[in-house]
């Protein structure tokens, strides 16, 4: 009798089920699977792409700051001389037009700032 329960056509059916659903269970949860790892490898692309430009645009900002700086120390001799002599009155006289149409128009600088050692405020550029 034992025998037979085990064979009887319910049984059959119901171990075909139990098979197809554990087949769909596990086909599932590879495709699962694949589709995450797909999704992190997609992610991590995305994200190393929008580093990149954030590195690349934060790296020109940096060189467009520089440039700037070096533009106003190297090829201006009478700022240099006027900030060398501690004149303020000359570094006003010179540096409101450059700040005004240069500095503020193109770069967007709100101000900028002379400073001696060690890292005292001597001059400071922020009106126009």
């Amino acid at each position: 009798m034992n025998s037979k329960k085990f064979t009887s056509f319910k049984t059959k059916i119901l171990l075909v089920i139990v098979i197809v659903m554990s087949v769909f269970g596990i086909v599932l949860t590879a495709d699962d699977y694949r589709k995450g790892e797909i999704k992190i490898i997609n992610d991590a692309r995305e994200s190393i792409v929008i580093f990149e430009k954030v590195y690349s645009s934060e790296l020109q900002s940096r060189k467009q700051d520089l440039s700037m700086s070096l533009e106003i120390l190297l090829l201006n001799r009478e700022i240099r001389t006027a900030f060398a002599s501690c004149n303020k009155m000359a570094l006003n006289n010179l540096t409101v037009d450059y700040f005004k149409n240069k500095l503020k128009a193109e770069y967007g600088v709100k101000q900028f700032q002379f400073h001696t050692p060690p890292g005292h405020e001597f001059f400071s550029r922020s009106q126009t």
